[in-house]
């Protein structure tokens, strides 16, 4: 068996990036034989690699492979390949753009998505959540097959000292800052919280872009890391009093599962599904729908059994690695090569 993957999506550091990295991880343990695509305007690493350059409008158009040797293709973007013999993979991550982006930017998401969907031998859901979200919008044929593999975590991620349960005064926000994440809600909470600060990691802003759109009373509770490596977060984790993270929706959030993983509370929204399938008693939900119900939450968290919390959250994290996730994900090429 022979995998190739193509990595258009790989431009930052969010999920879908991780999700590969540990992909590529299993398939060298495991001593599959794979090939990597990367283009002119991505970053290369030690990977076996195709150096390809951008084409116009690349992310849109077929995979170009000059022969069929490969036994799998996998895109990290809903890309098909050009030859016809290939069993074809597809990881479904989640319908954001469906959910919350203009008809224009929904209707050009969906059309690829299908287009993928339509030609895949086989489709990988995150979640139940992202799997009935597929079903919604496209019926399975008969010699398809629909998994429902969750993301993992990083063996990176653990609490440091397990028998401190201590914080220091500030809470985490990780992610992107888009509309439907609700960002505004964490300022909403540090405006109420004097002694607290917020830090926050990662999205694709820099540092003097971000602190533009910040009011002037808040900039100077506000510690904007941008991106860090695994190791500093899992010390953000470990000491701080909590990962606010109040998105709308998740394909499945791995920061939430994170943080369990490394001791520290989870205050999420209730609006968010796929919370309630993977971790629903280990986090405590807000509703979004009840003026500052965000921030009452917050202070629930303050007199709260944060001990209980945690350890309960230590607990459901285990049930999630990317060892068991992408050796499924490798069972699945199995079953289709074989």
């Amino acid at each position: 068996m022979k995998v190739l993957l193509d990595n258009l999506q790989w431009t930052d550091k969010g999920g879908i990036f991780i999700y590969f990295q540990e992909l590529i991880k299993t398939l060298k343990h495991n001593n599959i034989p794979f090939e990597t695509i990367v283009y002119n305007d991505m970053e290369n690493d030690d990977q076996i690699v195709i150096p390809k350059k951008n084409r116009f409008l690349e992310r849109f158009r077929k995979c170009k492979i000059k022969s069929s040797k490969y036994d799998i293709y996998h895109s990290s973007y809903y890309r098909l390949p050009s030859c016809k013999n290939t069993k074809i993979v597809t990881t479904v991550h989640d319908f954001t753009h469906q959910k919350y982006f203009n008809i224009f930017s929904s209707l050009i998401n969906l059309v690829i998505k299908l287009r993928s969907f339509r030609k895949s031998h086989a489709l990988v859901c995150i979640s139940e959540n992202t799997k009935k979200d597929l079903l919604t919008f496209y019926k399975p044929k008969e010699w398809q097959s629909v998994h429902v593999i969750y993301n993992g975590i990083s063996n990176d991620y653990f609490m440091i000292n397990p028998q401190s349960y201590n914080y220091k005064n500030y809470f985490l926000y990780v992610g992107s800052r888009s509309g439907y994440k609700n960002w505004p809600l964490a300022l909403d909470i540090l405006k109420k919280n004097k002694s607290f600060k917020l830090v926050v990691v990662g999205g694709s802003q820099d540092k003097d872009s971000f602190f533009k759109k910040i009011d002037k009373e808040l900039i100077k509770q506000i510690d904007f890391r941008g991106f860090v490596t695994n190791q500093e977060l899992n010390e953000l984790y470990n000491e701080a009093f909590c990962l606010f993270y109040p998105s709308s929706y998740e394909g499945f959030g791995i920061p939430a599962i994170e943080a369990m993983a490394a001791g520290c509370p989870v205050i999420a929204n209730n609006t968010c599904e796929v919370f309630k399938e993977i971790a629903h008693k280990e986090i405590i939900f807000f509703d979004q729908k009840k003026e500052n119900d965000h921030i009452l939450k917050f202070e629930l968290l303050k007199k709260y059994n944060r001990k209980n919390l945690i350890i309960n959250g230590l607990k459901k994290s285990k049930e999630f690695s990317w060892t068991q996730s992408t050796n499924k994900l490798l069972d699945v090429y199995r079953g289709l090569s074989n």
